[in-house]
């Protein structure tokens, strides 16, 4: 062979190799998540994998943020090193949304596709008919009941209303004075009073927090006052109080140690429950309702940051993630529900005792209050300090408007 030919297939060996080396190159693709609990973690790692095999020309390379997850994520995208996916809450969604901080993820979806989602959800990664996140699992808040107690109280019907529900506490109350409901009862009902969690009794009247279309904080109207002043009637009856009033650092230790019959919780319940309390005997159920039904909803999605260098393979790895076959992983860990409603009924059937929260979640209203969501639900809950002590002393002339109208203004 001469040496010009050796030259040329020289060449061509290099060119060819190079070609298909640049083809088979994987494209590394990052994704920062929140240290949570060790299940969680294996959870989301499982996920991947499948991804991977699906994708091989992808490498996901998951980032895991301690601490103050939104801190850190503020202060990557600013320096503009921030993984090409992240987490984000859909309480704090709007934020990054009017910072521009994360991109639509419009033109790679299928809007067919979209309709399988729970639409209440997606509300909570939405503005101006854009979507700019796709909902991995959530949990609803509903009612759990000690079925022991109830049975003790002879209570024979779950509440569905308020009306109902001022019986159960009735019934509860008195048999915990006459010691039919153990030594370690309370009070009837253990209940966190946080912004999110008292929005429960507002949109169960009717009202709401936030109103998302006029971007105007609303937990001062009269809808909203309504529905708080049930809530603060419960308390005057010494039906309701604070886990902290009873020693406890929250509604699960209560319910475990059987200081209350009734807690309004999200699934995270179930899993604390099981190794806190293993022969605890107690049962799920939808919230009643007030003028209607309703629940808080808190969901967090997988969404693209806008530095990303691979927008479409982002897009991809979110599609997936929110996928039937990932989230039938989740569903069979119970860590979360479903985001997709065609995965409802393998739920019920992999956790029955968890039908109420699939049964409320078309009922739900996400945790979504506005750009400066945080700062509405912490105006909410020092305003709610305020009367709550109040209410707890004695002290019933205080003027619950004025208070509202006070720290709505502060919420802005």
């Amino acid at each position: 062979m001469s040496f010009k030919n050796i030259f040329i297939l020289f060449i061509a060996m290099i060119f060819f190799g190079c070609g298909k080396n640049e083809k088979d190159q994987k494209i590394n693709l990052s994704v920062a998540v929140w240290g949570s609990s060790p299940e969680e973690t294996a959870l989301v790692d499982r996920q991947i994998d499948l991804f991977e095999k699906k994708y091989p020309n992808i490498k996901v390379t998951k980032e895991v943020i301690t601490g103050d997850y939104n801190q850190a994520l503020q202060t990557n995208i600013a320096a503009r090193i921030e993984a090409d996916v992240f987490y984000i809450d859909s309480v704090v969604a709007p934020m990054y949304i009017d910072k521009k901080a994360i991109l639509p993820l419009d033109e790679y979806l299928d809007k067919e596709d979209l309709k399988d989602f729970n639409s209440n959800l997606l509300e909570g990664f939405s503005q101006d008919g854009k979507v700019y996140g796709l909902p991995k699992d959530f949990n609803p808040l509903v009612l759990a009941y000690n079925t022991d107690m109830f049975r003790k109280a002879e209570i024979e019907k779950v509440p569905t209303t308020w009306e109902e529900w001022s019986v159960v506490f009735e019934k509860l109350k008195k048999a915990g004075e006459n010691g039919k409901l153990g030594e370690n009862f309370m009070y009837p009902m253990s209940s966190v009073s946080s912004g999110e969690r008292l929005a429960t009794y507002i949109l169960q009247n009717g009202g709401d927090v936030y109103d998302n279309e006029n971007k105007k904080v609303t937990f001062n109207l009269d809808e909203a006052i309504e529905g708080l002043k049930y809530f603060y009637n419960l308390v005057k009856d010494n039906y309701v109080r604070e886990p902290r009033a009873m020693g406890e650092g929250w509604n699960g230790d209560a319910f475990a140690r059987e200081k209350v019959a009734m807690v309004i919780e999200g699934g995270w319940l179930v899993p604390y429950l099981s190794s806190a309390a293993p022969n605890l005997n107690y049962e799920l159920a939808k919230l009643p309702k007030g003028k209607k039904e309703a629940t808080m909803l808190f969901t967090v999605s997988y969404s693209m940051g806008r530095n990303t260098k691979h927008p479409k393979e982002a897009a991809e790895f979110i599609k997936y993630m929110t996928s039937a076959e990932p989230q039938m992983l989740m569903v069979e860990t119970g860590l979360g529900l479903p985001t997709r409603k065609s995965l409802n009924e393998e739920f019920v059937k992999v956790h029955p005792t968890k039908k109420a929260m699939i049964e409320m979640a078309e009922f739900g209203r996400p945790f979504n209050f506005g750009k400066t969501g945080l700062k509405v639900a912490q105006q909410l809950g020092k305003a709610n300090e305020i009367i709550y002590i109040d209410y707890v002393n004695g002290k019933y002339d205080v003027d619950i408007q004025e208070i509202l109208n006070t720290y709505a203004e502060k919420a802005k």
